[in-house]
């Protein structure tokens, strides 16, 4: 059984947050919670909404 993951969505479908593309996902970008310089401005700017 494989381990659990947080899901993110993917065409409407939830998907692994690690399967994801990076442009798609601020988890995915993050490696889910790995910082980067510019995450608080991605999630702020609601790119990322479907």
């Amino acid at each position: 059984m494989p381990p659990k993951a947080v899901l993110d969505s993917l065409r409407d479908r939830p998907t692994p947050y690690y399967a994801v593309p990076a442009e798609e996902s601020a988890w995915a970008a993050t490696g889910y919670g790995t910082l980067a310089p510019d995450l608080v401005e991605r999630v702020l700017s609601g790119g990322a909404r479907g």
